[in-house]
């Protein structure tokens, strides 16, 4: 894949997919590359949107998230970068709502990399917003450094909050259903199941920070943040593509059951 335009931010991107066809019927990933996103006309919005149920609901959310984030950043440009990303994450339900997607949705990470100042310096940021458990890391010295937060009903806060709003959680599943407590969609269940997206904003070091992945569940599942930042890390000087692939290998060989979507972008 040839390396973007957008060199003063990254150097380099690349996205390996499998559909891991010995387990799953259909791709129900998808995923969004926009270069020159935002205001300033050289930032860049990425995302990996992990469907269940069906395609409707990720394919939705990769057509329009990043569209409803710069007309939100239009609208609000005195707002700050993190609440634009969770009011995009609202909004984006809320249109997909009004469609005819009823009962399948989508898990998504999303990540923003843009320059600002900071005490009379440019410097380059990256935004990172989630909900579900497609994840986004950072290599920092070679480690996985996590940027989101994945959202399953197994986990304390989660339970509290579906069972307050009369759901429960059965075999780490929401009504004994959906395996993650956050999601796009899902409409039947979104009561229980809500898109409130986890928001982080991480300034980038130059000197220890290298790559930014984001894959969904299907590469978590069998393979750690480190072992990640691993791969792309010894195949930095193949490319991201290369990199992408050799993860997306790792994890098929490590037992995944579900569809494999991997993006990794060279700071």
């Amino acid at each position: 894949m040839a390396q973007p335009s957008s060199v003063s931010l990254i150097s380099d991107y690349g996205f390996a997919e499998d559909e891991n066809y010995m387990y799953r019927s259909s791709m129900e990933d998808t995923h969004l590359y926009v270069q020159d996103a935002g205001p300033e006309k050289e930032n860049i919005f990425l995302g990996v949107f992990d469907g269940h149920g069906g395609t409707s609901a990720a394919q939705f959310a990769r057509d329009n998230i990043h569209k409803i984030f710069l007309d939100m950043c239009a609208a609000n440009p005195s707002a700050t970068m993190p609440s634009i990303l969770a009011d995009t994450f609202k909004m984006t339900d809320k249109k997909m709502e009004k469609t005819d997607i009823d009962f399948d949705g989508c898990t998504a990470a999303v990540i923003y990399i843009k320059k600002e100042e900071k005490d009379s310096k440019i410097i380059k940021k990256i935004y990172s917003a989630n909900c579900g458990d497609a994840r986004s890391i950072l290599v920092r010295n070679g480690r996985g450094l996590r940027l989101s937060y994945d959202h399953k009903p197994t986990l304390t806060e989660e339970q509290e909050r579906i069972r307050g709003a009369g759901g429960f959680v059965s075999m780490g599943r929401v009504n004994g259903i959906l395996a993650v407590s956050r999601a796009l969609g899902d409409f039947e269940m979104k009561k229980y199941v809500i898109c409130d997206p986890f928001v982080s904003e991480t300034i980038v070091d130059p000197e220890n920070d290298t790559h930014i992945i984001i894959a969904c569940d299907g590469v978590w599942d069998v393979l750690s943040d480190d072992e990640v930042a691993q791969i792309v890390t010894e195949k930095k000087a193949s490319g991201c593509e290369q990199a992408a692939k050799a993860v997306k290998q790792k994890a098929l060989t490590a037992g995944s059951t579900d569809n494999i979507s991997v993006m990794v972008v060279q700071l």
